[in-house]
């Protein structure tokens, strides 16, 4: 179950729905073994999905602007962990959703990853501009899946990590 969308301005833009195949995704971790099963866990469950991985936010910004000028150009989601150095997952999200406004680009579809997943943490990362969060917790895979079928339903909707199904 999802959540419905943020006021206007309070936090993403309008949502736009994830592709049915997951083509190209961000993992951005500052863990190495977290960005490894992540990758090994998307890369089996969508076969054929490119998976780019960066260390913080900082990083993920610069593969994310990279990508811009590849084809396909953009990512259909990208896993952001909130706690790293460098430059916190909330706070390269405010400015990769600063950058998309700007150029006019598509929104990307961007999934909080983090083990602070209580009702005042979810609402703080949706008004950072986040489409959901999934605990870091269980498997990575069958979340981001559950996580991107609510948003093909309903594109605009904040997916909470505590409305998941069991995995």
């Amino acid at each position: 179950d999802a959540e419905p969308p943020a006021a206007a301005g309070a936090g993403a833009a309008a949502g736009v729905a994830p592709p049915a195949t997951l083509r190209n995704v961000l993992v951005v971790d500052d863990e190495e073994f977290v960005r490894a099963v992540t990758v090994c866990a998307l890369e089996a469950e969508s076969p054929g999905c490119e998976v780019v991985t960066a260390e913080n936010g900082e990083q993920g910004i610069a593969v994310y602007l990279e990508r811009r000028h590849e084809e396909p150009p953009q990512f259909d989601l990208i896993l952001m962990d909130i706690q790293m150095p460098v430059l916190t997952g909330d706070l390269a999200v405010k400015q990769l959703r600063t950058l998309e406004r700007q150029h006019g680009w598509l929104q990307t579809c961007i999934l909080a990853r983090s083990a602070n997943t209580a009702d005042a943490d979810q609402d703080y990362y949706r008004r950072c501009g986040m489409d959901g969060c999934i605990p870091k917790c269980g498997n990575v895979a069958k979340q981001v899946l559950d996580a991107l079928l609510i948003k093909r339903q309903r594109p605009d909707a904040f997916v909470r990590a505590d409305r998941l199904p069991d995995h």
